[in-house]
């Protein structure tokens, strides 16, 4: 993709984007599933607020690029430094197993790519909004 591409995704604005509190919601809500068994609906949960906080990420950094795939925008958020070697590594192994798990495959370890996603999540919402 060219740099004219990019800037043709759309202009970084907040106007559709869910606000962080709506986000933290929802990874209250994806606790709940999973407390309750529902693994699979409480990962996808939280995976849609793993989305939703790159987003943001993104637009927040001036970066036109909300409207891309979640490894672009994974991919992007390591280079610009938002985004540790570490989280990054989560990120992409988290975004293999919602492909897994969307697509109607068995992932035995759920439960552990769950608490490292929620990991990484809690350290990229902002503490107070």
């Amino acid at each position: 993709m060219t740099e004219r591409d990019l800037a043709t995704v759309g202009l970084p604005d907040d106007r559709d984007q869910p606000a962080w509190e709506e986000i933290q919601k929802g990874m209250r809500n994806a606790d709940e599933l999973k407390s309750i068994g529902k693994q699979q609906a409480a990962f996808l949960l939280l995976w849609i607020a793993f989305e939703q906080t790159i987003r943001k990420l993104l637009i927040e950094a001036g970066l036109p690029l909300e409207r891309l795939a979640p490894a672009i925008m994974i991919r992007q958020l390591y280079s610009e430094g938002i985004l540790s070697m570490a989280q990054f590594d989560v990120a992409r192994s988290c975004l293999e197993t919602r492909n897994l798990v969307v697509h109607g495959f068995d992932k035995p370890d759920l439960n552990d790519e769950y608490e490292r996603l929620r990991a990484v999540l809690a350290e990229l919402l902002p503490t107070s909004s």
